[in-house]
């Protein structure tokens, strides 16, 4: 019996536009009033504009002291609960807390620093870093990578089918593990140079992989 498929859903126009220009756009924050934070990793600032996009604030940039000043690196943006927002900073392994005046708090670590490159990837597995109603920080863990080595080489890397789903208070900075949520698995070989200069590199993928997706609810 043939599938139904999904009703399309017709995106409305332009309603506004940003009269200030951004050179990237890595994350934005839409706080409760309409004004919108922008994080621009290419120009190492945060802008917070206002409901029509038609003015915008500098609320953090480059020239700033150690514990407030943009990344140096790539930094994210994560809504909590109400209009306080977290900007991740992978090189520091902290984050800033913004409100809706737009002042940064102090730099903070994160509960877990060694999960900073999940927390500030787009692509994570099943669903994005959120918040839960008891302002908890849910995300997916870091993927444990097995390591057997065959009897002729290269030396294989297998991938775990399936990562942690973690929930941290950041006030106790305990973490607690909610359930393992499944990954596609891949089969990858450590580059090996032959005698004659070639390099052994081949990938092995699952045809069709298994996944789960999860999403926090209010």
């Amino acid at each position: 019996m043939p599938q139904t498929q999904p009703p399309v859903r017709q995106i409305g126009p332009i309603v506004a536009v940003a009269s200030v220009p951004l050179s990237s756009v890595a994350s934005v924050r839409q706080l409760s009033d309409g004004r919108v934070y922008a994080a621009d990793n290419t120009a190492h600032r945060l802008v917070l504009f206002d409901a029509s996009l038609k003015s915008a604030t500098t609320v953090l940039d480059s020239t700033g002291d150690n514990a407030h000043r943009f990344p140096s690196g790539d930094g994210r943006l994560l809504a909590r609960r109400g209009d306080s927002t977290w900007l991740l900073d992978r090189a520091s392994l902290g984050y800033l807390t913004f409100g809706n005046e737009g002042r940064a708090g102090p730099l903070v670590a994160l509960p877990r620093p060694g999960d900073v490159n999940m927390l500030m990837a787009s692509n994570q597995p099943g669903g994005a870093p959120d918040f839960d109603a008891e302002g908890r920080l849910v995300y997916s863990g870091s993927p444990i990578t097995l390591t057997r080595t065959p009897t002729d080489p290269p030396i294989a890397l297998l991938s775990a089918d399936s990562v942690p789903l973690l929930r941290v208070d950041a006030r106790t900075r305990l973490p607690d593990t909610i359930t393992f949520v499944r990954v596609p698995r891949v089969c990858r070989t450590i580059p090996i140079t032959q005698a004659d200069g070639t390099t052994i590199n081949t990938p092995v993928r699952t045809p069709v992989p298994e996944a789960d997706d999860w999403v926090v609810t209010p």
